[in-house]
């Protein structure tokens, strides 16, 4: 077989993971949100503004990256999101849809590096069918959150890829070729930066390539891109800010220890391993033990696997045996990809997707050992057969696990009550339990649960924040006071708890004790849009019109998709009869709610006034059927009827939009 025919075959087999990948993971394509996914999509007002300023700098970056972008610089990624909130609002489907499809194109380049590396197509497409179906990179694939990960794993290859054709251009004297090639490697650095943070490793495997593939290579050839890779790191670190918690993190005034942390993670070194080479023990949340001496087993022991496989991997890689020297360079893949999370402490001491990009290592080194195994397996065409048959049924369970793990994602009671099963005395599965069964108006269930937070953490913010929700949902307003101021006494600085006692305050007939702690949501938030839109619905209420719409655009500002700001500030514009701009944004509202009963109605109205009846008569014909079956609709029924009746829209029903004060 020729190369030609070879590279055709290659890329057959790449197009063809992509409907294996969506097979896997079809289970959880209409899986809901889950964890940071409400902070960093749901409730992220960046990504109503499709504005490449708000979009790209000041939303991850500086003053506002606490409140929005977690303090992390990462606009690749959430321009990604912003995309799937411009053509699918907040419907999971399409999010989940990208993943999968970025999934796949990490494996594809996969395949194309190990193939680059090899001339061996068997490998390369053992290395993209083993790294598409293993359960190990099964949270990264379903979280939502995760596509950072995903993203960065892309262009983390991507660099490595044109490194490589640089490389073997450079040999050939083919300058330009090579000039494009270098290029594409440092693009490929640059938007992986700027997808996360962990591809600042890069250059190091760059370093790794040349200590196995050029060594005969003079000095003043092998150094020029490492002269633009550090200059781009060097920017990029002073541009987002990172020199400052980098630093604080190594003299200990992180979110724990440097060193503590260092311990711990090299503890964990052979839970990474674990479960990439035995599927079982997958979860959300992982309990884990601070380690402080560096003298503990389980340091002791990943410092000795650590330890081992690097001694291995580099052995391999300055040898002669072409196979090997790949499999080495993908072994030390495993540990440089892992370092940031080890030297970097970070909230959640150990999560799954974390091993998305290290895993490319372990899935490419495993693919060239079952490679070499295969072939060797037996002299006779029979043993052979039974080996591979034996391979491709291992790939079958790892799919099975996948798909399993892929179902499980999908369902917040059932993700996070394996979570409670597994580490039943710690806060965060049980607070996102009683969250999934609050979201699924299972009051009971969730006020059980924040109940037990409070069992195990008596002063827990959070649990006295979720009990307000749930008694903010039952309509026992005096209670939910209670239990949310209880929660900003104990974490004054939480801004949702004051929304939620404003939306509290609200209900029990107290505007003044609204306004006063929406008031306190823009201060420590102030992007807050909902915040802005709920103080311009009770300066409304309150007949101070030239305020109440100075605060609905302000909300607008920062989520130009509120309908409820667009139908109110049209509201206004009725109530001073301009009845141009009142269409305009009761046109928007529709635009982005097509189902929006009071928007639609207004709408009409405002129709008629300019003389467009016969539009007015359209739309309404198209709202009453939707009308019918809910008793809230019953004054818009009546009214939209009797203008189709011969009358006019004149004594419409009380269009101001209540919405804007309860809890979604």
């Amino acid at each position: 077989m020729n190369l030609a025919v070879k590279t055709k075959l290659v890329w057959v087999v790449v197009v063809g993971l992509l409907p294996l990948i969506f097979m896997l993971y079809g289970k959880g394509l209409h899986g809901t949100f889950q964890y940071d996914d409400r902070s960093v999509i749901v409730e992220n007002p960046a990504l109503r503004t499709w504005n490449v300023d708000v979009a790209t700098l000041r939303s991850w970056w500086g003053g506002d990256a606490t409140t929005i972008g977690k303090g992390h610089y990462r606009p690749v990624t959430l321009t990604t999101y912003a995309m799937n909130y411009r053509y699918g609002g907040l419907d999971p489907f399409g999010y989940h849809v990208v993943n999968i499809v970025v999934h796949w194109a990490v494996a594809a380049v996969l395949v194309v590096m190990v193939w680059t590396l090899l001339r061996m197509p068997v490998p390369a497409l053992l290395a993209g069918v083993v790294f598409s179906v293993t359960p190990y990179n099964s949270e990264a694939v379903s979280y939502i959150a995760a596509r950072s990960s995903l993203l960065a794993s892309f262009f983390y290859v991507l660099s490595i890829v044109g490194f490589i054709w640089f490389r073997d251009l450079q040999r050939s004297k083919r300058l330009w070729e090579s000039v494009g090639c270098a290029g594409l490697t440092i693009m490929a650095l640059i938007l992986g930066l700027v997808s996360k943070e962990i591809v600042i490793t890069a250059p190091v495997l760059w370093l790794c390539y040349d200590l196995g593939w050029s060594r005969d290579r003079p000095l003043r050839a092998v150094i020029s891109p490492y002269l633009w890779g550090l200059g781009c790191l060097v920017v990029y670190i002073g541009w987002t800010g990172n020199d400052a918690p980098m630093w604080a993190a190594i003299h200990g005034d992180g979110v724990r220890d440097f060193w503590s942390n260092l311990w711990t993670q090299i503890g964990l070194l052979n839970r990474y391993l674990a479960l990439f080479v035995w599927p079982y023990g997958f979860n959300v949340y992982h309990e884990v033990t601070v380690l402080v001496s560096p003298w503990s087993g389980a340091v002791l022991m990943g410092a000795l696997v650590g330890g081992g496989l690097m001694g291995t991997g580099f052995v391999w890689l300055v040898g002669s045996d072409l196979e090997k020297r790949t499999a080495g360079f993908m072994v030390i893949w495993f540990l440089v990809t892992l370092s940031p999370t080890m030297l970097y402490p970070l909230n959640a001491q150990f999560q799954e997707h974390r091993g998305y990009l290290p895993g490319i290592g372990l899935s490419a080194g495993a693919a060239i050992w079952a490679w070499r195994g295969l072939r060797t397996v037996g002299t006779t065409t029979a043993r052979r057969a039974v080996a591979w048959l034996g391979f491709v049924l291992v790939l079958g369970f790892l799919g099975m696990v996948t798909s399993t793990r892929a179902m499980v994602w999908s369902d917040p009671v059932a993700l996070w009550s394996a979570a409670v099963a597994t580490a039943p005395n710690s806060l965060i599965p049980r607070l996102n339990l009683g969250g999934a069964f609050l979201h699924r108006d299972q009051l009971d269930l969730a006020e059980r649960e924040f109940s037990r937070v409070l069992d195990i953490s008596p002063d827990h913010p959070r649990a006295y924040f979720n009990l307000g929700l749930v008694a903010l949902r039952r309509g026992r307003y005096d209670d939910a006071d209670v239990l949310l101021r209880k929660s900003i006494s104990l974490d004054p600085q939480y801004s949702k708890a004051y929304q939620a006692l404003g939306q509290a305050a609200f209900q029990r007939g107290s505007p003044a004790t609204a306004v006063w702690a929406f008031q306190q949501v823009v201060t420590l938030n102030p992007h807050d849009a909902k915040a802005y839109a709920q103080l311009g619905f009770l300066a409304h209420q309150a007949g101070r019109d030239a305020e109440a719409e100075a605060w609905y655009r302000r909300a607008l500002q920062y989520d130009p998709g509120n309908v409820e700001a667009l139908n109110n500030v049209g509201v206004l514009y009725m109530k001073q009869e301009e009845w141009a701009k009142a269409l305009d944004q009761f046109s928007a509202a529709l635009a982005r709610a097509p189902d929006y009963v009071e928007a639609a109605y207004n709408r009409a109205t405002a129709l008629d006034a300019l003389g467009r009846a016969p539009e007015a008569r359209l739309v309404l014909r198209s709202l009453l059927p939707r009308l019918h079956a809910d008793q809230r609709f019953d004054q818009y029924r009546r009214a939209a009827q009797a203008f189709l009746d011969g009358g006019e829209t004149g004594g419409s029903p009380a269009t101001l939009e209540r919405k804007a004060l309860t809890d979604e």
